[in-house]
């Protein structure tokens, strides 16, 4: 039998005993009426063995669950154990009590002096600011000086350069000359000029107007530098004289003739005569020194490279009666260009 069937009539057993009861009584009392003889019939009944009814599972037709079985009810067994009352162990050292130093020393009640000075109720500077343009030309980045430069030359860098004709220095250190222009005078030019040419009017219009190799005049025409004494010794009996010095300049940036005259001053005593002629040009440009005793005869010259000085010295005289004779000079120019003039001067012995 299915164990669910058996735990279902288990439940319904009492009910099931009251319905066996109530059929008992209703088959008990049928049978008394019936009279005695029935009674052989149900004792032969007795005791003929009957096949016993199949056991038929009664289902529960109140409930539509087919297992209620009892909840367990049961209280869980708790721990009735006593509770640990016992209570930390607590520090019962006494706290310190003791007061930390404090300064006792008497506060500073000292005040600042306070300034009783005068303010100053002066006028404020109501002047005008200078709003001057900076200076924004470029610096000059040369090198440390190496050495003074000669020559009239200035030092730019490492290098000693004419700041008047040099077209990357061109007045001063690092201001070049654009494309095409060139220095003359320490300011560039955009005109271009011939080897022999130089634009030193800055004037466009007549172009280059100073042309160094064509002369100003002839030789007998020549820029006239005066007459002066050459006397050098005196001989016996008279005085020597005076030691050279300048006694005339002339300046030009074109070939030139000049003339001249070197006297003897002495009336009694023959004397040597000499003075001395000093040709200084300018950078890059190169001039030369020729002297004449007459208009086409040449007694000596001094013909240095471009930038360097010339010199000639002019010697005479120590015959009895007078010693004196003229000279000419021509200034010729050779090579370069620039607008700054050549120097040309006459040393002489004057009593």
């Amino acid at each position: 039998m299915n164990p669910r069937a058996l735990l279902g009539l288990g439940r319904h057993a009492p009910l099931l005993l009251l319905l066996s009861l109530s059929l008992g009584a209703c088959a008990t009392g049928q049978s008394g009426s019936e009279g005695e003889g029935e009674g052989d019939d149900a004792a032969v009944e007795t005791d003929t063995p009957t096949t016993p009814e199949k056991d038929t599972p009664t289902f529960d037709l109140v409930s539509p669950l087919d297992d209620v079985g009892e909840l367990d009810t049961g209280s869980p067994e708790l721990d009735a154990g006593t509770p640990d009352t016992g209570s930390p162990e607590l520090d019962a050292g006494a706290p310190d009590t003791g007061n930390p130093e404090l300064d006792a020393g008497a506060p500073d009640t000292g005040s600042p002096m306070p300034d009783t000075g005068t303010p100053d109720t002066g006028t404020p500077d109501a002047g005008r600011v200078d709003v001057g343009v900076a200076d924004a030309g470029p610096r000059d980045a040369g090198a440390t000086d190496a050495g003074a430069c000669t020559g009239g030359q200035a030092r730019c860098g490492a290098a000693c350069v004419d700041l008047q004709t040099d077209e990357a220095n061109c007045g001063r250190c690092g201001t070049a000359c654009s494309a095409g222009g060139v220095c003359m005078a320490g300011r560039c030019s955009t005109v271009a000029c011939m080897v022999s040419a130089s634009d030193c009017n800055m004037n466009s219009a007549d172009g280059c107007e100073l042309i160094h190799g064509a002369s100003l005049n002839t030789c007998s025409l020549g820029d006239n530098m005066g007459a002066f004494c050459g006397d050098r010794s005196g001989g016996f009996l008279c005085a020597e004289s005076r030691s050279l010095r300048v006694v005339a300049t002339r300046t030009g940036n074109r070939s030139r003739w000049y003339r001249g005259r070197l006297n003897e001053c002495s009336t009694i005593c023959p004397s040597s005569l000499n003075g001395r002629l000093t040709l200084r040009v300018p950078t890059g440009v190169d001039y030369d020194l020729f002297v004449y005793s007459a208009c086409g005869r040449l007694i000596g010259s001094s013909q240095q490279l471009a930038g360097i000085t010339d010199q000639y010295t002019l010697e005479g005289g120590g015959d009895l009666g007078s010693d004196s004779f003229d000279f000419y000079v021509e200034v010729r120019w050779f090579s370069g260009a620039s607008c700054l003039p050549y120097t040309l001067t006459f040393e002489a012995r004057p009593s």
